[in-house]
């Protein structure tokens, strides 16, 4: 392997291993929510529509703060 393949190699390792990490990561945020959910209704006297609710607000708050980022508004995007 050349110099250049070599750390293409590495930096799609790279890429790889983190898109497994991001991908299990929020697979367990997402997931864990239904085991989570009646005991949590049963500690704060919630309903379903609460919990399920106050998680979709969770979520949608996540992803507006995730977008300027998405759309490129990076620090480095900036200095530009």
């Amino acid at each position: 392997m050349t110099h250049k393949s070599a750390d293409d190699h590495r930096a799609r390792t790279l890429v790889l291993g983190l898109s497994l990490a991001q991908l299990v990561s929020w697979g367990s945020a997402l997931y864990s929510f239904a085991v989570f959910v009646g005991p949590v209704e049963a500690a704060l006297g919630a309903t379903r529509a609460q919990t399920s609710l106050a998680f979709s607000l969770a979520l949608l708050a996540e992803g507006l703060r995730r977008s300027p980022s998405a759309a490129g508004s990076t620090p480095a995007a900036s200095a530009r």
